[in-house]
């Protein structure tokens, strides 16, 4: 505000998204992780609106460039997936970025072919367009 006052809000009134990218946040602040740790997240873009999806892939990207943390993410969205790609590339480190499908219980190397990747990601949606117009 405009008398640059410092309110503190406690975690639990932050909304889910919000929470996500503090804890990000708090991780670098308080350098809980160092050069060459690996900080793996399940399902990355639960509760988070696309738009928050780009800036959790954007802070992700980040925490690699600058910090050389690692991380290993699963996610079942094309908008946090593509934002990966997207500012991997931006920042120059898409060959520290790696991407893996799994099919019938088996993990595959798919660097420099993530349409694999939309395509399993897609398939529910045209399922669904194809019930449609039967």
């Amino acid at each position: 505000n405009e008398s640059n006052a410092k309110t503190i809000i406690p975690l639990k009134n932050l909304s889910h998204s919000l929470k996500k990218l503090a804890f990000l946040k708090m991780i670098m602040e308080k350098q809980l992780l160092k050069e060459n740790d690996v900080l793996i997240i399940d399902n990355a873009e639960d509760g988070l609106h696309p738009e928050m999806q780009l800036i959790f892939g954007e802070t992700v990207v980040l925490m690699q460039k600058e910090f050389g943390i690692k991380v290993i993410l699963t996610t079942q969205s094309p908008f946090l997936l593509d934002a990966i790609e997207v500012f991997s590339e931006k920042y120059d480190i898409e060959n520290k970025t790696h991407y893996y499908l799994v099919e019938d219980g088996n993990i595959r190397n798919v660097d420099g072919e993530t349409r694999q990747i939309y395509k399993e990601m897609v398939e529910p949606i045209q399922e669904l367009e194809n019930i449609k117009y039967e």
